[in-house]
């Protein structure tokens, strides 16, 4: 896992976090993720990751999201 703070954001300040899963293979998944001002749009941090994820694909727990991301389409919502 990686990350750069670029500039800081003001407590209380609403952020934009825009993420995406680079690519997936069988045992490593890839991320990248940019937090943004959600006034300004400028770019606060950004960030990547590497993980392992062959023992989570056979999870029961799994859950799969809509194209747009916005609802699941198989599986359960965890609980909070």
């Amino acid at each position: 896992m990686s990350q750069t703070f670029v500039r800081g954001a003001k407590l209380g300040q609403k952020v934009r976090v825009e993420s995406e899963l680079v690519n997936m293979g069988k045992t490593l998944a890839y991320t990248r993720v940019e937090i943004l001002s959600a006034d300004t749009g400028k770019l606060l941090a950004y960030g990547s990751h590497t993980k392992y994820i062959a023992d989570a694909l056979k999870s029961d727990k799994n859950v799969k999201f809509s194209e747009d991301g916005e609802s699941i389409t198989e599986g359960v919502e965890p609980e909070p």
